[in-house]
């Protein structure tokens, strides 16, 4: 079963009484037999080609509904904020002016944003990727993995909040050995080490690196820009209580690491509110994604609880997490909507914390001017 680690062995749980739960190996097996038996009956099938026609359709949709408004960037100004640098002890004192080379003023700083986020032409993913994680499901649509998956989807990404993993050495380990405490469902199958470009100016610097556990078909379903996962071992068999297992670690470089977990939970979970949630400084009101209505006057209470850097730093993260979806090649629509009303929100925000609501608010226009004469 691909979905199965590689090496496992019963940790401390000899003496341990057993516990209640969901066999695991059970349902790893409804998902590969699910799986399977759609593959032997669609084995004529060409993977994708049933979604490259509606998701083009989608897009050309969008494209002439967005072709209607303005595509011009958003410019606006902002003022930076001096520093103080901190005082170099706690000893109290009387105030002393500062010294005129230390003086510094506010700054105008200009803001180019795009109005919108461009998304690229599907592409799905490969049957490369597929085989490389189970060689029998190499003909079935993708499409339909991915709605499988959502039905076990929550579960295994329980499993992964569980695993406990710690390096002995500073170098990069091809395989790693963790424990995972939730045997509730499918273990995971890889280690990946989540790492970004070091910046020009910071060559010299260690570059960080975050180990995360995931189970390669939630990403080779998925993402049509990933190269194949390693291959794992033969899968072990599974015992009550916590197990120790060893993972092949896959490195993965992103644009924006630091907002890895929150697209790798949706890959599991499905959950377009908890990334918006996530992209926001606030939760929205529970209704915003269903209601366009609730846009603007969630925006004016962003602008005038949040300082303009701050929406700023949020906008900052949407486009870091745009940056991860093209990078990794996911084509979900309603991740890319999710990513696009958050745009337009802080967007709005910024565009009315900066003085420019007419920007992104379309104002109501005015009627015929009436003669004041009587007669």
């Amino acid at each position: 079963m691909v979905l199965q680690p590689n090496y496992a062995k019963r940790v401390d749980n000899e003496n341990a009484p057993p516990t209640a739960h969901v066999n695991p190996k059970t349902l790893a097996s409804r998902l590969r037999n699910t799986l399977h038996d759609v593959s032997r009956r669609r084995r004529a099938r060409t993977s994708g080609a049933a979604n490259t026609p509606k998701y083009l359709a989608q897009q050309a949709k969008r494209r002439s509904t967005k072709s209607k408004s303005p595509s011009e960037p958003i410019r606006f100004t902002i003022t930076s904020t001096p520093v103080t640098p901190p005082p170099t002890d706690v000893e109290m004192k009387d105030a002393e002016p500062l010294p005129s080379s230390s003086r510094t003023s506010p700054k105008s700083i200009p803001v180019i944003l795009p109005r919108e986020l461009v998304r690229p032409d599907f592409c799905e993913v490969s049957k490369e990727a597929i085989r490389a994680v189970d060689p029998e499901l190499v003909d079935t649509d993708p499409e339909y993995i991915r709605e499988q998956l959502e039905e076990f989807g929550p579960s295994m990404l329980n499993v992964l909040s569980s695993v406990k993993a710690s390096l002995v050495s500073s170098l990069l380990p091809k395989e790693l050995t963790i424990v995972v405490q939730d045997l509730t469902s499918v273990l995971p199958t890889h280690m990946v080490a989540v790492y970004g470009h070091a910046p020009k100016t910071q060559a010299q610097r260690r570059t960080k690196v975050t180990l995360l556990p995931v189970h390669s078909l939630v990403f080779a379903a998925h993402c049509s820009k990933l190269p194949p996962f390693p291959p794992t071992l033969a899968p072990p068999e599974q015992e009550p209580g916590s197990q120790e297992i060893t993972v092949p670690v896959w490195p993965l470089c992103l644009p924006s690491p630091q907002l890895y977990p929150q697209l790798a939970a949706y890959l599991y979970n499905k959950r377009t509110d908890l990334v918006l949630q996530a992209l926001l400084p606030c939760p929205p009101p529970p209704t915003l994604e269903v209601d366009p209505s609730l846009i603007v006057p969630f925006a004016t209470k962003l602008s005038g609880t949040f300082t303009v850097h701050a929406l700023l730093q949020h906008q900052l993260m949407v486009h870091g997490m745009w940056q991860n979806v093209c990078a990794l090649g996911i084509f979900d629509e309603l991740l890319w909507d999710t990513l696009d009303l958050a745009w337009q929100i802080l967007l709005t925000a910024l565009a009315i914390a900066t003085g420019n609501a007419p920007l992104m608010i379309e104002q109501p226009s005015e009627g015929p001017s009436q003669s004041s004469n009587s007669t």
